[in-house]
């Protein structure tokens, strides 16, 4: 198993982002992660997204692959996680691909609203 280490962190204000969708409120910390990363898009492997409650409060569930697509992302694996730590299982298997080695760079985003 390879070291891992988090190299960059990116979130919007916590509020009441009522004017703001999911995909929204992810693309923004995904940018800001990536930008504080100094890494471009094309760098990362995978993006891990962590949710518990979109599949019953957003009508089309789908949309962390739209969140993937408007973050410009690329065509790179994505992975929902959800459950009650979705932040801890997305985060955790997003250090199980850098340590394995499955991937060099990988997102890993919680987003609720």
């Amino acid at each position: 198993m390879r070291e891992v280490s988090i190299i960059g962190i990116g979130q919007t204000d916590v509020a009441e982002h009522w004017d703001k969708s999911l995909k929204h409120l992810a693309y923004d910390a995904i940018k800001a992660a990536v930008a504080d990363a100094g890494i471009e898009d094309k760098d990362i492997g995978a993006l891990y997204v962590g949710n518990m409650i979109a599949g019953r409060s957003v009508t089309n569930c789908t949309w962390a692959l739209r969140s993937q697509i408007f973050a410009a992302t690329g065509d790179r694996s994505l992975y929902r996680r959800s459950g009650l730590c979705i932040r801890c299982a997305a985060l955790r298997s997003g250090i199980m691909a850098v340590a394995s080695g499955a991937h060099d760079i990988v997102v890993v985003c919680g987003v609720e609203k």
